[in-house]
């Protein structure tokens, strides 16, 4: 399992995880409440060769989610 965050504010924080059986996901942290919120879940099975390698969060305003394949260095 990779996983990754982004604290960029002080209350709430992005985890994102990704498993090699092709899964990856996404929560909302909000420490104010201490709460946890599902973004998005994905399970790539035979649509894509996807097995996530690494994960990191975009610094932009919607703070994207890169995932980087192990095989095919796919994006």
């Amino acid at each position: 399992m990779y996983v990754t965050t982004d604290a960029s504010t002080s209350e709430i924080a992005r985890i994102a995880a990704c498993t090699r059986d092709k899964c990856v996901q996404v929560w909302t942290f909000n420490a104010g409440n201490c709460k946890l919120f599902p973004v998005y879940s994905k399970a790539y099975l035979e649509e894509r060769d996807v097995v996530p390698k690494a994960l990191a969060i975009d610094n932009n305003a919607n703070r994207d989610l890169f995932v980087f394949g192990l095989y095919d260095g796919g994006l």
